[in-house]
């Protein structure tokens, strides 16, 4: 993702961040394959090293189902703590089935993933939680049906 950010806004800073380092190997090699000047960064999610207010936008894709209910609360408090007034972020993850058939095949990726990190995927609790952090116009834009289930994007504003 950090890759295609940068190619379709090739002027801006953009950062990628991840726990897991073998995951920021692949990442590093993407975007030197692709020419692409992305800063990678080893982190927790939970507590970013940048200083607050510092970012204009963040970006996830298929985190957040990842995460326990609190945990989840905690990335979104971070990311508004690094994310400056009127800064953006967009999130892409699992959401509430849009029919009983992604519903069912939802089971395989909470078989995968846990029903502990995924139940409020299914219960769609993401514009819930932005809005336990002060989110503002936070809203679901568009959803996808796929083979593993239904995809929410979801936007908030700080």
């Amino acid at each position: 993702m950090t890759v295609w950010i940068k190619q379709q806004f090739p002027w801006a800073r953009v950062l990628g961040l991840d726990l897991d380092p073998a995951i920021l190997g692949m990442a590093r090699d993407k975007a030197a394959k692709s020419g692409i000047d992305v800063e990678f960064i080893e982190a927790n999610a939970a507590d970013m090293p940048l200083p607050a207010s510092s970012v204009d936008c963040v970006f996830s894709s298929l985190f957040f189902h990842h995460l326990l209910p609190d945990q989840k609360v905690g990335v979104l408090r971070e990311i508004f703590r690094v994310l400056k007034d009127g800064g953006e972020v967009h999130i892409s993850d699992w959401g509430r089935p849009a029919s009983k058939l992604m519903r069912s095949v939802f089971y395989f990726v909470q078989l995968l993933d846990g029903f502990a990190t995924t139940d409020d995927s299914v219960r769609g609790r993401m514009i819930e939680y932005l809005g336990r952090v002060g989110a503002r116009n936070h809203r679901e834009c568009q959803s996808f049906n796929t083979i593993l289930g239904t995809l929410r994007l979801v936007r908030a504003e700080k």
